[in-house]
């Protein structure tokens, strides 16, 4: 194989600011190239600092596309400054751009236009394999990508308002957000060793023109020039330090600077080997928050469920074949690996697929004798599992659900767990079902007025926000929470009715209490509104001494990010605090659910997944913002979102 390797990196520009870990990422990348990946030196090539020019990187390319064969796999790796400048064509107001070693705004050739670097991977050969990695700052568009229209991904709002938001810097860190100039800055690095922007902002007069822009209405997407290609197929993979509205770290990591994107996706990989490159990222951009970064890096193109730089997972199928764990059933032994043990994990997949037949006979059965659908839905309860010490309970959220709602949902993570775990449901929409309420007070009535306006107000404030991001492809982002029915009225009557409320938390209560009691450990998956009532349930749970434990609560798409609802929580939840049977606590946000987002600074839990994929939904262009709020809100349980369903419920249920 002729794989090959055109690695860059500019840590003294001649006219702009320095820069210090760009060649330390050039030389990590080296290493993991050859050392990991099998890559021989004379396939691996570096331009650094005064080397990296427009010509040399062209010829750069020429070499990296000479006699390639299939599969062959090809690097481009950047790290350096980028910044935008207004378009000098009619394909889009504004362009992203790497800056160069001679980098000079008067000078055409001294920066790598995104519509330039998408002519050179357009000549990429059929067969190869094609990897692009940027770390730099609003780099998450950078290989100029198109949608299937074959039309622009960004709109001048995102890629100029926010564009210039250095916000990507450690928190709690002084001279973060601005370009770093050893001999005027007074800094002292060995003391305070702050991390830097990769970032270099336009001349004033181009940051004005862009403002101006802004302020016109009516503002469209248009066309892509001749530089992008009219397909819908990417033809390589983007891997990006940050979205195209941040910046990326230039940062002091064990001992000197290196990009904090770079170094991770290096780490990432000696740490968890051939995994598909979407866990990677996926595990990267926790570290990197995890760090105290905000930067979130983007991968974008197809084979995202194959290896770093291409070839399919060896480890396991990446769809079907969770990694095995060791069993808390002290019948079983842990398999030691994949390859070994096919039979084993045949059998075991096997043995689950007939327990869920089993089980889906048993409910038909009941349902023929006339048996409740309460208890036919409980069903897994007694099932073998239940001898076991695990459980799961889900909590649904909004609008009206019926005994079985969590089937399509278990099916959807079935395939990632590592054992057979089984399951039961907290079942409460039909205590707000209008036919069960009597009738409201004048009093009630108006509170719950009140709570909409709150909720409504805030909850379309982030829709605004996210169609900023969109612009005029964004407008249409759907309200449709507030319709009429049971997608709004049957939490507000669990925030405003004391009785309601107490029927409610009873049910959750009736189905968490025995379990605990019972010393099982428990997974518990609340959904939307449903994470109000498995936070409060738990909590009323706290001064009661119950031998079991909550090993996970998953919150997604919570309504606790809202602060209405916030403070309209029990007093002994408003605080925070962890319950205390509660070990761990996850929440989950998908971008474009504005019902759910980020807690962590109201509640403690461990960790946050934000701006997750809405899978199956419409999106804003290269935002990763749905079109639709509810489609976003469901998109957690679908059967093809395996970051949600293998990457983080799998995982930490596994663990």
């Amino acid at each position: 194989m002729a794989d090959k390797a055109l690695l860059t990196g500019i840590n003294n520009y001649k006219n702009i600011s320095d820069l210090s870990g760009c060649l330390n990422d050039v030389a990590n990348m080296n290493s993991l190239l050859s050392d990991s990946f099998g890559f021989k030196s004379d396939n691996i090539r570096e331009l650094k600092d005064e080397d990296v020019t427009y010509d040399n990187i062209r010829d750069g390319f020429d070499w990296l596309f000479e006699e390639v064969d299939d599969g062959d796999r090809l690097v481009f790796h950047f790290s350096g400054h980028g910044s935008y400048r207004l378009s000098q064509n009619e394909d889009e107001p504004v362009d992203e751009l790497l800056c160069l070693y001679s980098m000079n705004w008067d000078d055409e050739d001294s920066f790598l236009l995104d519509d330039d670097l998408g002519k050179l991977l357009d000549r990429k050969p059929d067969g190869a394999i094609m990897t692009v990695i940027l770390d730099c700052c609003h780099s998450g568009s950078g290989t100029k990508a198109i949608t299937s229209q074959g039309r622009s991904a960004k709109s001048v709002t995102q890629r100029s308002k926010l564009v210039i938001i250095s916000d990507a810097m450690k928190s709690g860190v002084r001279g973060m957000a601005r370009d770093f100039d050893p001999e005027k800055d007074d800094i002292n690095l060995e003391e305070s060793m702050p991390p830097f922007a990769r970032f270099v902002r336009p001349p004033a007069k181009v940051q004005k023109t862009v403002e101006e822009l802004l302020s016109k209405s009516g503002t469209k997407v248009r066309s892509l020039g001749n530089s992008a290609r009219d397909t819908d197929v990417w033809n390589h993979q983007l891997l990006a330090g940050a979205m195209d509205k941040q910046t990326a770290a230039d940062a002091f990591i064990e001992s000197k600077y290196q990009g904090a994107f770079t170094y991770n996706l290096c780490e990432a990989y000696r740490s968890h080997g051939d995994v598909a490159v979407s866990s990677l990222m996926t595990e990267i951009r926790e570290e990197l928050r995890n760090g105290g970064y905000s930067q979130v890096p983007q991968l974008e193109g197809e084979r995202q469920d194959e290896k770093l730089f291409g070839g399919k997972v060896t480890t396991f199928d990446s769809e079907k074949d969770p990694p095995i764990a060791a069993s808390s059933s002290p019948e079983s032994q842990p398999l030691e690996s994949t390859e070994n043990n096919s039979a084993n994990l045949d059998a075991f997949r096997q043995l689950v697929r007939t327990h869920e037949k089993f089980l889906d006979l048993g409910k038909q059965l009941l349902s023929m004798k006339g048996v409740k659908s309460e208890v036919a839905s409980s069903l897994s309860d007694s099932s073998l599992g239940a001898r076991g010490t695990e459980h799961i309970v889900y909590v649904h959220g909004i609008s009206q659900h019926r005994a079985g709602y969590s089937e399509s949902w278990f099916r959807a993570m079935l395939p990632h767990l590592s054992r057979s775990i089984p399951r039961s449901e907290v079942l409460w929409s039909d205590i707000v079902n209008p036919r069960n309420i009597n009738r409201d007070t004048t009093n009630e009535i108006a509170e719950r007025q009140a709570l909409l306006r709150g909720i409504e107000e805030e909850v379309n404030q982030r829709q605004r926000q996210d169609a900023e991001l969109g612009g005029d492809a964004a407008r249409s982002v759907d309200r449709s929470l507030f319709g009429s029915g049971l997608m709004i009225d049957d939490f507000l009557r669990y925030m405003t009715s004391e009785s309601t409320r107490n029927q409610i938390l009873a049910r959750f209560d009736n189905v968490v209490r025995p379990l605990l009691q019972n010393g099982k450990t428990l997974h518990i998956i609340s959904h939307s509104w449903g994470t109000v009532v498995a936070f409060e349930g738990l909590k009323q749970l706290d001064d009661d001494s119950l031998s079991g434990t909550v090993r996970n609560l998953f919150t997604v798409g919570s309504a606790l990010s809202i602060g209405t609802v916030r403070r309209n929580l029990f007093d002994r939840v408003s605080n925070g605090s962890k319950p205390n049977h509660v070990q761990r606590v996850f929440n989950l946000d998908a971008g474009g659910d504005a019902v759910g987002g980020s807690i962590s600074e109201h509640f403690s839990i461990d960790s946050e997944y934000i701006g997750l994929d809405p899978v199956g939904c419409q999106k804003i262009p290269f935002t990763g913002i749905a079109m639709s709020l509810s489609c976003a809100h469901s998109s957690y349980f679908k059967s093809d979102n395996t970051l949600v369903n293998r990457n983080i419920f799998g995982r930490w249920i596994n663990e």
